[in-house]
């Protein structure tokens, strides 16, 4: 009986543990882009002399973007966990789309930027020129523009087929809705609107994770 009694109580410690984390992902995650998407300075027409004066808070803020949008993946993963069938696999492969392509953007374009203008600081005038060019066309490549939308159309994808899952399983159709709505913070990618995908994130998560608690 005391055998017993341990065994169920580590099965419950491990149980509260594996929620606690799955929480930390499912909420956290989404707070810590919305706190980026907020910070985000504006690029402009002129990507290097506007990032250039606030190329610090350009950086800290994508570094933070990068692992915060990688680990709403990885809730958007969580939120179909346990399900098998056609659609929460087609749920799989948007996340994986989405990975690829909006992360290589924030990676390539966002921290990339900034490294490029904070070494380009350090450089003679001329020099400057030569690396505000290719900031310049980070801002402008058809190729990374397209993985930005590809990324995109990965997480609508993927939080479309989660929805159909989810409902159903019963799941409220309101906490759907905010959860398809939050696509909004990935073309917006930074200012007021993207703040507000990602509420709705997080409005969509706690929704669903309380709910299917009870």
């Amino acid at each position: 009986m005391t055998q017993t009694n341990e065994t169920a109580r580590r099965t419950t410690g491990h149980g509260a543990v594996g929620t606690a984390l799955r929480r930390v992902v499912l909420f956290a995650a989404p707070l810590g882009a919305a706190v980026a998407m907020w910070l985000h300075p504006h690029a402009g027409d002129d990507v290097y002399d506007n990032v250039a004066p606030v190329v610090d808070t350009w950086l800290a803020g994508h570094l933070l973007l990068f692992p915060s949008l990688a680990l709403v993946g990885v809730g958007l993963y969580l939120l179909v966990s346990g399900h098998r069938d056609l659609l929460a696999a087609v749920a799989r492969a948007g996340i994986v789309i989405y990975a690829a392509g909006y992360l290589a953007f924030v990676a390539i374009v966002g921290i990339g930027t900034g490294l490029l203008v904070r070494q380009g600081q350090t450089l003679p005038a001329e020099q400057q020129a030569g690396v505000a060019e290719v900031v310049q066309y980070l801002h402008t490549s058809p190729t990374l523009l397209a993985a930005a939308a590809i990324g995109g159309v990965g997480y609508l994808l993927a939080v479309s087929a989660i929805s159909v899952v989810l409902r159903r399983s019963g799941a409220p159709i309101g906490a759907l809705v905010a959860l398809v709505g939050s696509t909004i913070a990935l073309g917006a990618h930074s200012g007021l609107v993207a703040v507000i995908g990602m509420a709705l994130f997080i409005v969509a998560a706690a929704w669903l994770e309380f709910s299917r608690s009870h």
